[in-house]
């Protein structure tokens, strides 16, 4: 779907009605017919339509003549059904500037897209200070997100100080996951804001600034997240460990105490001479103490507390 959009009188964002006086071609879930017609009319680059349409295409800023390529990294939540924890994960995202057009080329629904056309004041006759304007809205996102995920990692990490279980180990990894994304992305996002200021793109510096500021903030917030998360599966690993460790001191011991009624039974049950045998309750006793005795040495020796 192909909607053309324009400043209105106030500095808002209207739909027009005539495309040649639309600033803005915003396409979504574009079909090939769409796109052939939309190259074939704009004079597009072909390597930026195939770049814009990429699923795994990676935030970055491409020049080619009087037309740009800026890509960008959005955020989004998933929630899977029969999981406790939802899933956040990045897609690319196409602004395609040709002279006097602004093209906005998404593979789904785009909700900053929308709050963009909620606002006011937004030049569409100046793509980078809307490219600009809309980051900023997406890494107020991510913020939200990694504030997010750091909440849930503190109670996840807290259950499992609690009680060790595989669940809370993997809801851990699947935060790991989603904050290696965030942390990939918001570095390319930053990378492109930091092209557009070395090459001098931008008309408002301020509105650079604070993005670029914005950018690195939550790729600080984001790379902090990722080492907590790595200091609580250490934790988790070395509290596994020492688990592990006790259960075998302690099978170790009892082994240990339960092999001297053995030993005991197997020397009388030998043909051996000179082991008199007055009563049939010594060896019984004798294995008894000297189990007791191995159990009390066990019990008062501080290597096995």
């Amino acid at each position: 779907m192909i909607t053309f959009y324009r400043n209105g009188e106030h500095g808002e964002i209207i739909k027009s009605e005539k495309k040649e006086e639309a600033n803005w071609v915003d396409v979504v879930h574009a079909s090939r017919e769409e796109l052939e017609q939309l190259q074939a009319e704009y004079s597009i680059e072909p390597t930026f339509l195939e770049a814009a349409m990429d699923e795994q295409e990676s935030a970055h800023l491409e020049q080619e003549q009087d037309q740009l390529l800026l890509i960008m990294d959005l955020c989004k939540e998933q929630t899977e059904a029969n999981q406790k924890i939802p899933k956040w994960t990045t897609f690319p995202f196409a602004l395609i500037v040709v002279p006097h057009r602004l093209i906005t080329i998404s593979q789904e629904a785009n909700p900053f897209l929308e709050e963009m056309k909620k606002r006011r004041g937004i030049k569409l006759e100046e793509p980078i200070h809307f490219y600009l304007v809309l980051l900023k809205l997406v890494i107020l996102k991510y913020q939200e997100y990694l504030r997010t995920i750091a909440s849930t990692s503190n109670e996840i990490s807290e259950r499992l100080y609690k009680k060790m279980n595989n669940e809370g180990l993997r809801q851990l990894m699947k935060l790991d996951q989603s904050l290696v994304y965030f942390s990939s992305s918001l570095q390319a996002n930053q990378n492109v804001v930091e092209k557009i200021q070395e090459m001098d793109l931008a008309n408002d510096q301020k509105v650079l600034e604070t993005t670029l500021v914005e950018c690195k903030q939550a790729s600080k917030m984001s790379n902090l997240y990722i080492s907590i998360n790595e200091r609580i599966s250490e934790g988790c690993n070395n509290i596994l460990s020492n688990s592990m460790n006790i259960v075998v001191q302690r099978l170790t011991v009892i082994t240990i105490i339960l092999s001297i009624p053995a030993i005991v039974f197997g020397f009388y049950g030998m043909n051996v001479k000179s082991l008199s045998l007055p009563h049939p309750w010594i060896p019984i006793a004798l294995a008894l103490i000297a189990s007791l005795a191995c159990w009390i040495y066990f019990k008062l020796s501080e290597r096995y507390k």
